[in-house]
């Protein structure tokens, strides 16, 4: 069967499976068609996520798989690259990507495009809520950027709509593509093998939770399919857990009004299946505006390497599986992803920004171009794609933070004060 093609119906895609057994059945089916997409792949630019010990809050051991370091700077690069190189193996006739998402995905599809020699647009939400250096590295990848949607949703139904009046487009959904949740097993499986190579006992019996977000639930439930199977093949044991992170809740613990379930409450979900089931996913867990932010200083005080720009959902795993053990009385293992290079500084400066309502612009950061990572030897890779992306660099200008949030802050960043014995050189 061609997935999400221009003869698929324009609303969520109604072929998804409406049980995690149906999912978990037919993502197997695509098992031979991963590991034979291997060389393809990485030949495109996916790479190994960085796993490595951060620290031990606690007692326990905290554990980081950094999937950042991707052409696009973010996860997602694991979804787009085998969407893009399936759907054009399924499609002969296929000339261009057409897709909708705040950035991240539509950056990731760009660079997935240019490796194939094939056109790509997004259609994205007008600003503030597209961030203007995203856009500018989406189009030094050959994106054609159409940002004049109110919201993400109808980003996606745009894309979806224009795609469906040519059959030389494919539409690739942000989150919710079978090709795309299958890619994403191996970012999981990659990550498994790097916590056995660094001795984390996944058979033992001491608990190992694994935290994940997503916005549209597909990197965590990739890996809960990944560790389900796993189980079942007797590589891993029960210890394992996977954990479903949200950004919900304020400071003071009520609900953010940012926070928007449509992109993970919707119809048609290939990922809501799996996440909803508990032989699947085990735990849930709710973060503050705050916990994001101190989890971000504190990811920069111990490895500034890993911390760009912008956006605190890179850490929202980092926050949970900091907050959980500092609140557990019996030490365990805990895993969090690192989503993407889009953590913002962790100030008490932006921890202010974020609590005042209708404010949603952070400091714009200047640009500059990076050296190309594309595959030279792969074809079809145009000029204007050899520029490379162009990065984010942060301003050394700096918000002023409240009394109160500067209090805030620093208390709990005292309270989830950790380690740097475990930093690495």
């Amino acid at each position: 069967m061609t997935m999400m093609t221009a003869e698929l119906p324009l609303t969520l895609d109604e072929q998804a499976p409406e049980t995690a057994d149906g999912v978990l059945a037919y993502l197997d089916e695509l098992e031979p068609r991963l590991t034979g997409s291997y060389p393809d792949l990485y030949a495109m630019g996916v790479r190994d996520p960085d796993v490595y010990k951060l620290s031990e809050v606690n007692g326990s051991d905290v554990y980081l798989v950094d999937a950042s370091e991707q052409p696009g700077g973010a996860f997602k690069f694991y979804s787009a690259a085998p969407a893009a190189l399936w759907s054009k193996q399924d499609m002969p006739e296929l000339l261009r990507f057409v897709t909708g998402s705040a950035g991240n995905y539509s950056l990731a599809l760009g660079a997935a495009a240019a490796r194939l020699g094939i056109a790509a647009k997004a259609h994205t939400p007008r600003p503030p809520k597209l961030n203007q250096t995203k856009k500018a590295a989406m189009e030094a990848h050959g994106v054609d950027v159409e940002s004049n949607h109110d919201n993400v949703v109808k980003a996606v139904m745009a894309a979806r709509l224009e795609a469906a009046e040519d059959p030389t487009t494919a539409f690739l959904h942000p989150y919710n593509h079978p090709y795309g949740l299958k890619g994403l097993q191996l970012l999981a499986r990659r990550a498994i093998r790097g916590l056995s190579e660094l001795g984390v006992d996944l058979k033992g019996d001491t608990p190992v939770e694994w935290h994940w977000h997503s916005g549209g639930r597909s990197g965590l439930a990739a890996t809960a399919l990944e560790a389900y199977n796993q189980k079942v093949a007797g590589n891993i044991g029960d210890n394992l857990t996977v954990h479903e992170v949200r950004p919900k809740r304020l400071a003071n613990g009520a609900v953010n009004p940012r926070y928007d379930g449509l992109a993970v409450d919707m119809p048609g979900s290939w990922a809501a299946p799996v996440v909803d089931d508990q032989r699947f996913v085990q735990g849930y867990h709710e973060v503050s505006d705050l916990d994001m932010a101190v989890a971000a200083q504190i990811l920069r005080n111990r490895d500034p390497r890993r911390v760009l720009r912008y956006e605190n959902s890179a850490v929202v795993g980092l926050a949970s599986v900091i907050k959980q053990a500092k609140e557990s009385d019996n030490p365990r293992t805990y895993i969090a992803v690192l989503t993407g290079r889009n953590v913002a500084p962790g100030s008490a400066e932006f921890f202010e920004q974020v609590l005042k309502p209708g404010v949603s612009r952070l400091p714009q950061p200047k640009r500059r171009k990076l050296q190309d990572v594309a595959n030279p030897g792969l074809s079809g890779t145009t000029a204007a794609h050899r520029q490379g992306p162009v990065q984010a660099q942060p301003q050394t200008e700096r918000l002023t933070a409240s009394p109160e949030a500067q209090r805030l802050f620093n208390r709990q960043l005292a309270e989830w004060g950790v380690s740097l014995s475990h930093l690495r050189p």
